[in-house]
């Protein structure tokens, strides 16, 4: 009888110990994936190319600038939801063809009180 005892004590023993070291593992969740990062605008421009009139119109405005083209490209600009930070204009702004530096200077001059005006648009209190 003590030997049916101790085989006893032994199996008991040996299956608590098994439980235990094969006891399952808990099933966890991988974490969630982190959440994605906003981008955010460092810097925006704009960019436009030639805006003067053509030469047989200059009678228009002294500063040769094509108003109505202006008008439509800063009414854009001014509605977008992300305000420029930069302003470039691309090419031609005043008819430099054949004529003097004193007479390109007249109509930057021009160029610059029209928009000061706001002749193109409010784009610069904008």
């Amino acid at each position: 009888m003590k030997k049916n005892l101790l085989i006893a004590g032994v199996i008991i023993t040996g299956v608590i110990i098994a439980f235990v070291l094969l006891k399952p593992k808990p099933v966890t969740s991988p974490p969630p994936p982190p959440e994605p990062e906003v981008d955010v605008i460092a810097s925006s421009f704009v960019f436009v190319g030639c805006n003067r009139l053509w030469w047989k119109d200059l009678d228009r405005n002294k500063s040769s600038a094509n108003t109505d083209a202006l008008k439509n490209i800063f009414s854009h600009v001014a509605a977008s939801s992300t305000k420029t930070d930069y302003f470039f204009f691309l090419g031609d702004i005043v008819n430099g063809e054949n004529f003097t530096a004193e007479v390109v200077d007249d109509q930057l001059s021009a160029w610059n009180e029209a928009y000061d005006r706001g002749d193109f648009s409010n784009f610069k209190k904008s």
